[in-house]
């Protein structure tokens, strides 16, 4: 089994109209089999009724994740998912809509036998190991992904107009305040990097959410203000629900920056894996899918400082100490891609009591 990226999109007519209709959620089904049988196949539900993705305003695209689709060596594939509108209310549904499935990863095998590795020996099977096993270590060395993925954060309120995270955002799909749901016009969502372009400042560094708060001409009661009448994420345990697409991305070939709609804030592409991650990714990639013993000695071979052929000495970095500047600082073994992850790493956060 292996990690699948769902996507699937609707035209904004065909939203306008389930939204009218009393649509709101997105019911996730996946067939047996592959290839899938032959129509009609027997779709099951893959998503919960606590999970599916909201069917909201303006989001034309929608992203959800299968944790075992039924394949191995899977890239790209059609017709084994589909994504069907629900009124939760009662439970009526809509008409499906296709979606596709493309397995997690930064890159792609294709990406690898580029670099001139054969298949065989490197069979997809080998290596997707290793992408498989980089992709897991860079989210986890930075404590962030990098690519769009539809997930559902709960949080403590703490009595503040804003709501800090730890993960980029690229669209807010719906907000649950104690069970209620936040009127996103509302909201103001930290996003400028895919609907503007905007690099300075670079939302990514500081992600958040806040509510859109208006202070008459010369106010300057701020502070007052916010704990008197303005609208806050109230104290609680657990009690804010975050539901949309996150992911440190970048705008690449083929992406604008611009919104579905005006004030939407949903914008129109939610980016792609940036060129350095995916550089990182491919060089562990190719240490990954080694045996574990050549694994071991990829890693020794990255430590090597000095080598005099005369003599057989040869000279390793310490990297309890860090080497020195040539050496690697130990977080991979790669000196490359640790000086690409030291760049990525997720937002830091200070706090005082």
């Amino acid at each position: 089994m292996a990690i699948a990226n769902l996507t699937w999109e609707v035209d904004a007519v065909t939203l306008s109209a389930l939204i009218v209709s009393g649509f709101d959620a997105w019911k996730v089904e996946r067939a047996p089999g592959i290839p899938p049988p032959p129509p009609p196949p027997t779709y099951a539900e893959i998503s919960y009724a606590t999970t599916r993705p909201p069917l909201t305003a303006n989001v034309l695209r929608c992203l959800y994740t299968d944790g075992a689709a039924p394949v191995d060596a899977l890239e790209a594939l059609t017709g084994l998912y589909q994504a069907t509108p629900v009124r939760t209310s009662d439970g009526l549904l809509g008409t499906p809509v296709a979606a596709t499935a493309t397995r997690r990863g930064y890159l792609q095998p294709s990406d690898v036998l580029a670099e001139g590795y054969a298949n065989p020996p490197w069979t997809p099977a080998k290596v997707w190991r290793g992408i498989d096993r980089a992709t897991a270590t860079i989210d986890a060395i930075c404590r962030q992904w990098f690519e769009p993925r539809f997930t559902q954060f709960v949080f403590d309120g703490t009595d503040h107009d804003q709501l800090w995270l730890e993960i980029p955002v690229c669209a807010v799909h719906a907000i649950l305040q104690d069970d209620v749901a936040v009127d996103l016009d509302d909201i103001e969502v930290y996003n400028r990097h895919l609907t503007r372009g905007q690099l300075n400042p670079d939302d990514r560094a500081n992600p958040k959410v806040t509510y859109a708060v208006d202070y008459p001409p010369g106010y300057r009661g701020r502070r007052s203000r916010i704990y008197a009448d303005s609208a806050l994420f109230g104290a609680g345990r657990k009690n804010v629900t975050l539901k949309g697409i996150f992911g440190f991305t970048e705008l690449g070939a083929g992406d604008f920056a611009a919104e579905t709609a005006v004030n939407s804030q949903v914008p129109i592409s939610y980016g792609q894996t940036p060129a350095e991650i995916k550089r990182a990714a491919l060089l562990l990639t190719l240490t990954y899918m080694l045996p574990a013993g050549e694994q071991q000695q990829a890693v020794l071979n990255n430590r090597i400082t000095q080598i005099k052929t005369r003599d057989q000495s040869i000279s390793f970095a310490d990297m309890a100490s860090g080497g020195g500047t040539d050496a690697s600082f130990g977080l991979t073994g790669n000196l490359e891609v640790d000086n690409i992850l030291m760049r990525y790493g997720g937002p830091l956060r200070m706090g005082s009591a």
